[in-house]
């Protein structure tokens, strides 16, 4: 699964909008814009997924719905002051909901382009760590329930510890069941990291110990593959598919291309 991360750019008057909507798609995001908050809501409503807020500031402030709306759906907000006019951020010092803020100068927004980026990034990346944290109740899939607060996992009545990583990484396995979780989104979400570690096999160790420690397999329904170059797929199977798995595999006497998927 690659995992788009779309951001929000709410610019009513105009004064930053196409430069920085340029921007956004070099620095790896998505990018949307709104020139009001009747279109912003809009959107919301229709389900349309966003990930991370960029209010430019004017004078007005914006309605306190606004902040509420983005506090329950888990959309942190970053505010933009342009041209160090620092007074108009005063009307909003004490409004709740907006998360941090950055100053872009001028007509070219180059200059602040990795302070924006990093701020970007953090606020991202906290938000993702929030909602795999605050999950209300165990979440199930099969004969597997995950207790968050305890980051343990119920496989029938035997209780498994994982430590927080491990944990973090099986509930997205089940979370997209299906789906190819990539490499890159995991350093990134998971693991905190701009790039993986060089020399080292992170990533395929803590697929391993989750895959045995869970005991991912066609008995309990599910198995974890890695898929060659992307990242790694947790198929859901039933007893009865993977004999007839096994049973196709005997006939033609062959086995899956290694170049494709391989089993842990």
């Amino acid at each position: 699964m690659s995992v788009t991360t779309r951001v929000a750019l709410l610019d009513e008057h105009g004064t930053t909008g196409l430069q920085l909507l340029h921007s956004l798609p070099r620095l790896g995001y998505d990018a949307l814009h709104f020139s009001g908050l009747t279109d912003f809501f809009e959107s919301l409503d229709r389900g349309q997924q966003i990930d991370l807020l960029l209010l430019v500031v004017e004078n007005e402030l914006a309605s306190r719905s606004l902040f509420a709306a983005c506090r329950a759906l888990n959309i942190p907000t970053l505010l933009i002051v342009r041209d160090k006019r620092w007074e108009q951020l005063m009307p909003w010092r004490d409004a709740p909901g907006w998360d941090d803020f950055v100053e872009l100068q001028g007509g070219d927004i180059e200059d602040a382009i990795n302070e924006l980026a990093w701020r970007m990034r953090t606020l991202v990346l906290r938000a993702r760590h929030a909602a795999q944290t605050a999950s209300i109740g165990p979440a199930a899939w099969g004969p597997y329930r995950f207790l968050d607060m305890a980051h343990t996992v119920l496989l029938r009545d035997r209780r498994i510890r994982l430590q927080p990583r491990q944990y973090a990484f099986a509930v997205t396995l089940f979370r997209n069941a299906g789906q190819v979780i990539t490499r890159d989104w995991l350093w990134q979400s998971i693991w905190d990291k701009t790039t993986p570690y060089e020399g080292t096999r992170v990533l395929d160790v803590c697929a391993a110990n989750i895959r045995k420690r869970l005991h991912l397999c066609a008995e309990n329904g599910y198995e974890l593959r890695a898929v060659y170059k992307q990242g790694y797929r947790l198929v859901s199977l039933s007893a009865t598919s993977a004999h007839a798995e096994k049973l196709k595999l005997g006939r033609h006497g062959g086995k899956p291309n290694a170049s494709l998927i391989l089993n842990f």
